[in-house]
């Protein structure tokens, strides 16, 4: 038989595996042992694997050596207070708020050019980004000068809406 022809036959289906194949097998085997090289083979696949277990092992304990580190329960982390909770959540909701207006600000500025006629378009843009623009500065100014100043006045004589309790 040459080597790239296939021992089973085109349409065959291959036998499968019965109890006597089974009995067969382990008579291979006990025949095996009995010879030294296939002994010497057999020690070589045992040793071979304990190896590679001990490989591992070593490999998890190196590892747990020099990136972990000892963590014993009376190393707790100190109890967290209201404040530590509220505050990033309240900051994270600020962020995903404005985060929102902006993206709105980019839709009304695509449906004002979409309403204007196409040679008015750049204008119509451009006024919307100074209108954003100038809108997020009269936002910032007065928090941060009052900040840094105390209360901010408004030309009118009213104060800025902002306490100091909660400026940074």
């Amino acid at each position: 038989m040459d080597k790239l022809e296939c021992p089973i036959e085109a349409g065959a289906r291959p036998r499968p595996l019965t109890r006597v194949g089974q009995v067969n097998k382990l008579a291979r085997l006990g025949r095996r042992l009995r010879e030294a090289e296939w002994r010497r083979y057999g020690y070589l696949l045992m040793a071979g694997k304990a190896l590679g277990i001990v490989a591992l092992f070593g490999t998890m304990y190196l590892i747990s050596n020099v990136i972990g580190s000892a963590v014993h329960a009376a190393d707790a982390e100190p109890v967290m207070k209201g404040n530590d909770i509220v505050n990033p959540i309240n900051t994270v909701w600020t962020l995903i708020a404005a985060f929102l207006v902006f993206g709105m600000q980019a839709g009304f500025t695509m449906l004002e050019a979409g309403f204007c006629r196409s040679r008015e378009t750049v204008n119509v843009l451009m006024e919307c980004v100074v209108d954003t623009c100038l809108c997020g500065l009269l936002f910032y100014a007065p928090r941060r000068s009052s900040a840094e100043f105390g209360d901010f006045r408004w030309p009118t004589g009213t104060t800025s809406a902002r306490s100091p309790s909660c400026l940074p």
